[in-house]
């Protein structure tokens, strides 16, 4: 299944609006070039010249992606789990950190393992389970670009907001979280238009499948 480890700053900027835009780099080495081809899939031509490939893309239009975000288990009681949510600390008040989901199954003993450790205790996004997750993504295009080709619209959908219409804001932004693709490197990345769910995607694939 796709999921999707988001940062606090793109969290919320998928609660602020009803679209989202993923830039994430692309592992291909060296490149001349990348292009789609008429059945829509991307392909990556080495800068060499010895080969052609399809192009490694984590996602694909009409995919889900499950959301996970830094997150904890702030309480238990008989029935459900309180899970509070990094990403709004400090910039709402508590009952907006928080939703309160059944335990899966009703088995309330099969969580000891994510139980509560303490109000400033947080759960880094690679450890939430998929029913914790409260946002979902529809993939509705993808496209692959260098990063600095990327756009205005782009760096706004992904969350970051050029100061000036500048790219200040972007690089440093983009540096801290990818220092394996510095900005500077200018890698190709994939850039993944979504529309923002705001549920879990076992909601969102039920509605689908009805």
């Amino acid at each position: 299944m796709t999921h999707y480890c988001a940062k606090p700053h793109e969290v919320r900027a998928m609660l602020a609006g009803h679209e989202f835009c993923v830039v994430r780099p692309l592992n291909v080495g060296e490149l001349d070039k990348c292009f789609q081809t008429d059945d829509g899939a991307w392909h990556v031509h080495a800068s060499d010249g010895s080969h052609m490939s399809e192009a490694p893309i984590p996602y694909a239009v009409g995919d889900p992606v499950c959301v996970k975000e830094a997150w904890q288990a702030h309480s238990w009681a008989s029935d459900c789990v309180t899970i509070r949510y990094r990403a709004e600390e400090k910039t709402k008040g508590f009952t907006d950190q928080v939703e309160q989901i059944f335990y899966p199954g009703g088995d309330k003993n099969a969580f000891r393992s994510i139980q509560p450790r303490g109000p400033y205790s947080w759960r880094s996004s690679t450890t939430m389970p998929r029913w914790a997750s409260r946002l979902t993504l529809s993939v509705s295009g993808v496209a692959i670009k260098l990063l600095h080709e990327v756009t205005t619209e782009d760096v706004r959908g992904a969350g970051i907001y050029p100061a000036d219409g500048t790219y200040h804001m972007l690089i440093q932004t983009w540096n801290q979280h990818n220092r394996a693709y510095p900005w500077d490197s200018n890698p190709w990345v994939c850039v993944a238009r979504t529309a923002v769910h705001r549920c879990n995607i076992a909601k969102v694939r039920s509605e689908n499948a009805a």
